[in-house]
């Protein structure tokens, strides 16, 4: 017999598991006397990258032979659990220290296994990247060439929303197939097809040739493809499905992809941009708004992602506007104006206009007319 404790968390889900036995020296297939006392003093060390909050611990008996698992029951009826808080470390513990206190990772592949899952964030918009980080272990032979599949799965469902297949890159060759441990960062960004809802984020290892699945052991004894990793959620950003009544039509094409459709002052430093996508845009680019005086020099500046960071470029549904709110950082006078374009933030290589350039004037603050 094997004590089992599981660590869930406030979704109930199983977030580290444990067996042990039920004293250091005693035989699991031996028989308990009818009742003899056992002391137990498991250490059972909290996984690295688990997120500070409150847990619930859970206290069970596994049968190694029957495969059968009986739940702790106290005398009340009441399941024994107790209430366990994680406080967030001061530093990450160094690699070596991990395995010689037993760190014990989630899942278990034959060359590998997976320690930590770190998931910055749990809403996300279409457009944005997911930032997931994976500890991988070796067990004591080097790892194989694997390929990291990752699904997003509908909670309610079981039809994937976006698949993501990368390699499984963890820098250079394995020093130690010990004790070596490694990080790999990933970041998953959302297609404008997912729709808003909870999901689950899935891994899955693939081998090659042919992509075979390679199944992964998750506790002691069950085998599985699927490796849950955790919860998403995916929310929706603001879109209009056309110019709305009172905004000023302006129409400019950037790139053959995105169309700048109009403009709208709130107040004297408050103004709205129109975008549209005409197709699936590849990239997220930056919005840049440039604030020049009547003498064409530039007195302020605001780059931004569209609605604040909730509506990035790539995640736009063609065919819809999308309302572009921001707020200058110093107010207009008469005869200014703002010019206004995209570019790439990582090339820094600006979008260029259909028919020649790569910005579109408008006249800044309310009441100044219609541009030329």
């Amino acid at each position: 017999m094997l004590l089992v404790l599981r660590l869930r968390d406030g979704a109930e889900q199983v977030v580290a598991e444990w067996h042990r036995r039920l004293a250091s020296l005693w035989d699991p297939r031996a028989t308990l006397p009818p009742g003899q006392e056992i002391v137990s003093r498991p250490m059972v060390p909290v996984p690295w990258g688990l997120a500070a909050g409150r847990y619930t611990l859970e206290l069970a008996l596994f049968d190694p032979v029957t495969g059968e698992t009986w739940p702790g029951v106290a005398e009340d009826g009441s399941p024994v659990a107790w209430p366990v808080a994680v406080e967030a470390a001061p530093e990450a513990p160094k690699p070596q220290a991990l395995r010689a206190h037993g760190f014990q990772g989630r899942a278990l592949w034959r060359t590998l296994r997976l320690g930590s899952v770190e998931v910055q964030g749990t809403t996300f918009f279409p457009g944005q990247e997911i930032p997931v980080t994976l500890t991988w272990l070796s067990v004591g032979r080097r790892p194989r060439q694997y390929t990291v599949q990752l699904r997003l799965v509908p909670a309610d469902g079981e039809t994937e929303a976006q698949v993501w297949e990368v390699p499984l890159r963890v820098g250079g060759r394995w020093s130690d197939p010990v004790t070596d441990v490694r990080r790999q960062a990933l970041r998953l960004r959302l297609a404008s097809s997912v729709r808003p809802g909870s999901y689950r984020l899935i891994l899955t290892l693939l081998r090659p040739p042919g992509a075979t699945v390679e199944p992964a052991r998750v506790g002691l004894w069950r085998r599985t493809r699927d490796v849950f990793l955790g919860e998403v959620k995916v929310a929706d950003y603001e879109r209009l499905p056309h110019l709305p009544d009172g905004a000023q039509s302006l129409e400019a094409t950037f790139g053959g992809i995105i169309d700048f459709v109009g403009y709208e002052w709130r107040d004297q430093r408050e103004v709205i941009l129109y975008w549209q996508a005409r197709q699936e845009v590849p990239l997220n680019f930056t919005v840049f708004v440039h604030l020049l005086d009547d003498e064409g020099r530039l007195v302020g500046q605001a780059d931004h992602v569209p609605q604040a960071g909730r509506a990035p470029t790539s995640g736009w549904q063609p065919g819809t506007v999308v309302p572009d709110p921001f707020t200058l950082p110093v107010d207009p006078q008469p005869g200014w104006r703002l010019r206004v374009g995209l570019y790439d933030p990582v090339s820094e290589a600006r979008l260029p206009l259909d028919g020649g350039g790569d910005a579109i004037e408008l006249p800044a603050g309310v009441e100044r007319g219609t541009p030329e």
